[in-house]
C-alpha cells in the first residue's frame, strides 16, 4: 500500500463503512463507477474485517479475492466457509521464511475444501495461490491468475451478465435503504415502532407481527 499510494497513476480513497454491513461503505459502488469513468482500468476494493454475514462486497466487484494467513485454522473450523464459497481466488499470504511450510499446508487444506463447493462461475473454478507481499514471491502468478480469470469471463460471455446482475442487486439494496430511512423519519411510524419494540422485548408480541404493523402504519401515513 505504501508503494501504491505514492504511485503517480494510482488513486487511493479511504471509505469508512460508517456502520454499514458487508465490509464496505454504502457509497463504495458509486466510488467504483466514478473511478472507472475517470479512466482507471483496475479498481481494488479492500474491505474491513469481513465476517461470514458480511459478504455484500461480492455483489459489487467483478472478482472476489480472499486473503488467508497460513496456519490460522479457519479453513479447518469452517469459520470462513461462507466467504470461501464466494471467492474466485484465494491467496495464502506470508508464504515465506518460517511460515512457508504452514502456507503449503494451508493451501492444500483450502484446495480440498473448495472441491466440496459449487463454483459460482460456469467458466471458472476458484484457484488457490501461495504468495508473499513482503518478499514479492508469486505476486506475478497472482496477477496472471487475475488476468486469466477475466479472459475466461469475457470469452464465455459471463462478463456482461455479471455486470448486469451487480446493477440489479444494488438497485434493490438502495430501495431497501431508502425505504428504511424514510420509515425511520416518519413520525407516526417512529412512535408506534417504539411502543411495539417494548412489546417485542417483553415477549408479548412476535417480532414479525410488530414489523407488519410498523410497515402498515408507514404505508398509511407515508
Amino acid at each position: 500500500m505504501q508503494e501504491l499510494s505514492a504511485a503517480s497513476n494510482a488513486y487511493v480513497r479511504p471509505s469508512p463503512n460508517r456502520g454499514s454491513l458487508g465490509g464496505v461503505a454504502r457509497n463504495t459502488l458509486d466510488s467504483i463507477i466514478l473511478t472507472e469513468a475517470c479512466g482507471f482500468d483496475v479498481c481494488l476494493v479492500e474491505t474491513v474485517g469481513v465476517g461470514q454475514s458480511e459478504t455484500m462486497v461480492s455483489d459489487m466487484v467483478d472478482m472476489f479475492v480472499l486473503l488467508m494467513q497460513p496456519g490460522s485454522g479457519d479453513e479447518l473450523q469452517g469459520v470462513k466457509r461462507g466467504i470461501m464459497e464466494l471467492a474466485d481466488l484465494v491467496v495464502v499470504n506470508k508464504a515465506d521464511g518460517a511460515m512457508e511450510l504452514a502456507a503449503k499446508l494451508t493451501r492444500s487444506e483450502i484446495v480440498n475444501a473448495l472441491h466440496l463447493m459449487i463454483p459460482r462461475r460456469e467458466s471458472w473454478s476458484p484457484k488457490v495461490v501461495r504468495a508473499s507481499a513482503a518478499t514479492g514471491y508469486n505476486l506475478d502468478r497472482v496477477w496472471s491468475t487475475v488476468l486469466h480469470y477475466f479472459d475466461k469471463l469475457e470469452k464465455s460471455g459471463e462478463w456482461d451478465a455479471l455486470r448486469a446482475d451487480q446493477r440489479r442487486k444494488w438497485m434493490w439494496r438502495e430501495v431497501s435503504h431508502l425505504l428504511l430511512a424514510r420509515l425511520d423519519r416518519n413520525p407516526a411510524s417512529h412512535k408506534i415502532a417504539q411502543l411495539l419494540e417494548a412489546d417485542v422485548l417483553n415477549g408479548s408480541i412476535p417480532a414479525g407481527v410488530a414489523a407488519e404493523q410498523i410497515v402498515s402504519k408507514f404505508l398509511s401515513n407515508p
